[in-house]
């Protein structure tokens, strides 16, 4: 893994010179359809106790515009001779993925939330408790964004065409089969802490479990999820992503 710093900036430069329309035309889109929201906002009086969960929620609909744009970022692919183009580039892979991993992870999320935050504060009290428990909890919202661009990453290296379409119906397989997954497991490794007869599944779910298994599940395994989704999986998928640009070569 070679990383050259200005082979990186010549990299980066290569790409604002070639897509200069493009994101143009993503910069001012932004700033038009959040502007747009705003000029809303200001002749809508019933959301006056709640702008601040208003515009969070507009945040999270311009994260997931980020991953889109996630999908197409090797926009390359989608032919043998961009391909080969692209990979002809006098860069390393890891350059390479670097410089197409921070347009979508770091500057249009960063962009984005400086617009964002440049309308909504002339609508929203800062000042208020709310809104400071809303921005906490934008944090989540980022760890969450994070995992997911690094899942859209690996689509967006391996998928050719499509992208997006075929991205989404991976990821609903994908999520059914993890549900069923983990019910599986859980009942494989945890049927001993809940007692015969202590649950019942229909319209109404009821579950009595054991005080250990009560801590286990309300302490123990958030804490060991949040660090998993935080510190582990996003940087194996970061590995994963870098191996199958590498295999697009051959």
């Amino acid at each position: 893994m070679e990383f050259n710093l200005t082979r990186f900036g010549a990299l980066v430069k290569r790409d604002f010179i070639i897509y200069k329309k493009q994101i143009l035309l993503i910069a001012l889109s932004s700033i038009f359809a959040v502007g747009a929201i705003w000029f809303l906002t200001l002749r809508t009086q019933q959301l006056e106790e709640t702008l601040a969960e208003y515009w969070m929620s507009w945040y999270v609909v311009f994260l997931g515009v980020a991953l889109l744009l996630t999908s197409v970022i090797f926009r390359e692919f989608k032919t043998p001779s961009g391909r080969m183009q692209y990979l002809a580039v006098p860069a390393s892979h890891l350059e390479k993925l670097v410089s197409r991993w921070s347009y979508s992870l770091i500057l249009y999320p960063v962009f984005i939330s400086l617009v964002i935050i440049a309308f909504a504060s002339t609508v929203v009290d800062t000042g208020t408790e709310r809104y400071t428990q809303d921005v906490f909890f934008i944090k989540y919202i980022i760890h969450a964004y994070i995992l997911a661009h690094a899942v859209q990453l690996i689509y967006a290296i391996v998928i050719n065409k499509n992208v997006a379409f075929k991205t989404f119906l991976i990821s609903i397989v994908t999520f059914i089969g993890t549900v069923l997954l983990i019910a599986l497991l859980f009942y494989i490794i945890f049927h001993d802490y809940i007692p015969k007869g202590s649950y019942s599944i229909g319209p109404n779910l009821n579950l009595r479990i054991s005080p250990e298994a009560q801590n286990m599940f309300s302490e123990r395994l958030p804490r060991l999820g949040l660090f998993f989704g935080k510190y582990i999986l996003p940087p194996y998928l970061w590995v994963v992503a870098y191996f199958k640009l590498k295999e697009k070569e051959v």
